[in-house]
C-alpha cells in the first residue's frame, strides 16, 4: 500500500521530536550545569558551582572557595531550592573555621569536607540540616573536637566520618540513629566505658591507627545491632575477659590484626556464629583451647597468620579435630617449616 507523502512526512517529524526531547531529559539528568529552575543563579554562588545528578537531585560543589568570608557570601544568595542532598568542599586548606549559620536556610543530606583545614566547626554550623542530614565526612582535617554535645539533634544522622584529624578524647554522647562511626588515626589511647552507652544502633565501629592501649570492659555490651569491630594497627597488647562482650548477634567481623597482642583470656570474645576474628600478625605464641574452643564449636573463626606460634601441645586440640581446625586458617609454626594444617596427630598423643 502507498501512503500519500505528506502523512510519511508527518511521521518522521513525530518520531524525530519524540528523540530529541528524549535525549534532551537524558542529557538534562546527567548534565554538570546549573539548571536555572533549581539552581542559584551561577554568578551568585561562585566559585562554587551547583549540580543536578541524574536523579534531579542538588549537589554543590565549593572546594574552591578562597575563605570563610567568601563561603558565607555564597549562602546569603538566593537558592530557589534550598533542600539539597550533597555538600562538597575537598582538599580546601584555607577554610579553617565553620561558624553558627554559615550554610544560611541551605539544608544537605550528605556533608563530605575531606582533606582540609578544618580545624573548628560550631555547634550550630549545621542548624538547617538537623533533620535531613544523613553522612558527615569530616575526615583528614585537623580537628582536635567536635560538638559531640550537639549530635543528638541530628535526626536522620547514619554515618560520622572523623578519621585522621587530631581527636584525642571522646565524651559520652547521643544520637538516636547513628550506625556508623570513623574515628581511626587520631591520637586517642583509650576509651571510657560508658562513651558509645548511647548508640544503640551502631552497626560498625572502627578505629583503626589510634594509638590504642586498651579497651574497657562493657564498651560494646549495650550495642544490640553491631556487625563490624575494626581496630587494626593500634598499640593493644592485651585482650581481657568480657572485652567484646555484646547483645548483638549479628556482629560478625572483629579485626585485631596488627597489634601488639600476646594474651587473650577466655571469654574475651562472644561464641557467636560466623563470628571472624582477626588477629594476624601480632605476637601471639599460642592457641589455648579454654580460650577458642566455645567461638569454633558456635561456628566462627579465628585468622591467625603472621604470629609467632610454637605449635606445642597447646594446639593439640585443634589437631585432633580436623573440623575445628578447618575454621583456623593455616598459620606457620614459628621456627619451623610446619604450619598448622600440616602438623601430625600423631605427634601429639602425649599432650
Amino acid at each position: 500500500m502507498e501512503y500519500p507523502v505528506f502523512i510519511i512526512l508527518l511521521l518522521l517529524h513525530f518520531i524525530t521530536c519524540g528523540n530529541s526531547k528524549e535525549d534532551s531529559l537524558s542529557m538534562k539528568g546527567m548534565t554538570t550545569t546549573d539548571n536555572p529552575t533549581i539552581c542559584p543563579d551561577e554568578s551568585d554562588i561562585k566559585p562554587c558551582t551547583c549540580i543536578v545528578d541524574i536523579t534531579n537531585s542538588l549537589i554543590l560543589d565549593c572546594s574552591k572557595v578562597a575563605d570563610e568570608d567568601e563561603l558565607t557570601q555564597v549562602f546569603k544568595s538566593y537558592f530557589p531550592q534550598p533542600n539539597f542532598k550533597t555538600f562538597l568542599m575537598r582538599e580546601n586548606k584555607k577554610v579553617k573555621h565553620l561558624t553558627s549559620n554559615i550554610f544560611g536556610d541551605v539544608s544537605f543530606k550528605v556533608i563530605s569536607m575531606q582533606k582540609g583545614g578544618l580545624k573548628h566547626v560550631s555547634y550550630h554550623t549545621f542548624n538547617n540540616s538537623f533533620e535531613t542530614l544523613e553522612y558527615l565526612d569530616l575526615s583528614s582535617n585537623h580537628l582536635a573536637d567536635i560538638p559531640w554535645f550537639g549530635l543528638h539533634n541530628y535526626t536522620s544522622l547514619n554515618g560520622l566520618h572523623l578519621a585522621s584529624n587530631n581527636i584525642t578524647s571522646v565524651p559520652s554522647f547521643y544520637c538516636k540513629t547513628l550506625s556508623e562511626i570513623y574515628l581511626g588515626n587520631n591520637s586517642l589511647t583509650g576509651l571510657q566505658t560508658d562513651v558509645f552507652q548511647h548508640l544503640k544502633h551502631l552497626e560498625h565501629f572502627e578505629m583503626d591507627l589510634a594509638g590504642l592501649t586498651d579497651i574497657v570492659q562493657g564498651t560494646f555490651a549495650d550495642m544490640s545491632h553491631l556487625f563490624s569491630i575494626h581496630l587494626f594497627y593500634n598499640d593493644l597488647t592485651h585482650v581481657p575477659e568480657g572485652t567484646f562482650a555484646t547483645s548483638s548477634k549479628k556482629l560478625q567481623y572483629i579485626y585485631l590484626s596488627y597489634n601488639k597482642i600476646t594474651t587473650v583470656e577466655p571469654d574475651a570474645f562472644p561464641a557467636l556464629p560466623l563470628l571472624e576474628v582477626w588477629l594476624r600478625d601480632n605476637q601471639l605464641v599460642d592457641v589455648e583451647e579454654v580460650v577458642w574452643r566455645p567461638l569454633l564449636e558456635a561456628g566462627g573463626f579465628l585468622r591467625v597468620k603472621g604470629n609467632p606460634l610454637l605449635c606445642g601441645c597447646d594446639v593439640a586440640w585443634l589437631v585432633r579435630n580436623q573440623t575445628l581446625m578447618s575454621m583456623v586458617d593455616d598459620a606457620a609454626c614459628e621456627n619451623s617449616d610446619s604450619s598448622l594444617y600440616s602438623l601430625d596427630p600423631e605427634d601429639y598423643k602425649d599432650c
